[in-house]
């Protein structure tokens, strides 16, 4: 189950669309060589709005250092 999907998250009444404000990404831990072993962590938001307006089965764009408007 995609639980980004709007119809995924309701199930009697749905609405169609997700409204996303940004989206933060981090990366996974995982047990290699120390040199990789480097923290990362970024936010990404949409251009030119507060939110992006998501249809179902649908797709937005998030940039990253766009966040500070």
């Amino acid at each position: 189950m995609n639980v980004l999907e709007p119809r995924s998250l309701c199930i009697l009444w749905c609405n169609d669309r997700l409204y996303v404000k940004s989206v933060l990404v981090d990366q996974m831990e995982l047990p290699s060589r120390g040199k990789r072993n480097v923290d990362f962590s970024s936010k990404l938001c949409t251009p030119k709005r507060e939110f992006a307006e998501i249809p179902n089965r649908g797709s937005a764009s998030f940039y990253e250092n766009n966040c500070g408007r």
